[in-house]
């Protein structure tokens, strides 16, 4: 597979925004992007004449801000920093505005669709027989409250609706994985 170009890393970019309830820097975009979509080798490599050793993404990440491209940022809100006591920058934030967050919701359930509705809860693998069990979304969202009252924690609303989304974007990442591994074979 070849290197991505900036607009693969729009929609990548816009759902990091949708999973944070606060603005997210452009270094924090790039770290957890990989978690939103399938970087080539070439992405994963470095540019040569660069000085940074970090991955070709990063860089087009960053490109599709400084150039100001307008899927993205028609997506968005950029909130603009102010200097530090050390006359130094600090960096721009982004958030969702409406538009994004309708936008991005309406791809996620989408791609919900697209799945069987099965939830793969990692915690109940039994790693000496390679058994798993599948549940029902709203069997692993008890399972996750269950967890949190066990712990003494507590947990609101906007809190598992957060944790939930999270959940399903794993879920989607892992039946696609899955249905890449039985193509091959």
């Amino acid at each position: 597979m070849a290197q991505h170009k900036e607009e693969y890393f729009v929609i990548p970019m816009l759902k990091v925004l949708y999973f944070h309830d606060e603005p997210v820097s452009t270094e924090d975009i790039k770290k957890e992007i990989y978690k939103y979509c399938d970087l080539s080798d070439e992405d994963k490599m470095p540019y040569q004449s660069r000085s940074k050793n970090e991955p070709r993404y990063y860089q087009i990440v960053g490109n599709v801000i400084s150039h100001n491209n307008a899927n993205f940022f028609s997506h968005v809100t950029k909130i603009e920093s102010e200097n530090l006591p050390s006359n130094k920058k600090a960096p721009d934030r982004f958030v969702l505005n409406e538009k994004g967050k309708k936008y991005i919701k309406e791809i996620i359930q989408d791609e919900e669709d697209n799945l069987d509705g099965d939830f793969f809860d990692s915690s109940l693998i039994n790693i000496s027989s390679n058994n798993c069990v599948d549940l029902e979304i709203d069997e692993a969202n008890q399972r996750m409250l269950d967890s949190f009252e066990k712990k003494g924690e507590v947990i609101n609303d906007d809190e598992l609706e957060r944790l939930t989304k999270q959940q399903r974007n794993y879920t989607k990442k892992n039946k696609k994985i899955e249905n890449n591994d039985k193509i091959k074979n």
